[in-house]
């Protein structure tokens, strides 16, 4: 699960492209399409049309995406 400030982030840098895969429905989606699930146990991402955990495809995204690099390397330096 992103913490706060990387869910900010991902919801600024990331606005405008796909940031999560659904395995299930084959389709891609931006952030502000995706379901968050904030509560434990279950913290994470979920598809909007099929409601299966996408957490993972989210995070993939944030570790290999360069908009997300830029603006979290502003933040923490």
């Amino acid at each position: 699960m992103l913490k706060a400030e990387e869910r900010s982030i991902l919801f600024t840098a990331c606005a405008g492209h796909p940031v999560a895969s659904c395995n299930h429905c084959l389709r891609r989606f931006r952030p502000d399409q995706l379901v968050c699930h904030l509560r434990a146990p279950m913290q994470g991402f979920l598809c909007p049309e099929c409601r299966r955990d996408v957490t993972a495809s989210v995070s993939t995204h944030v570790s290999s995406c360069p908009a997300f690099a830029e603006l979290h390397g502003r933040k923490a330096g």
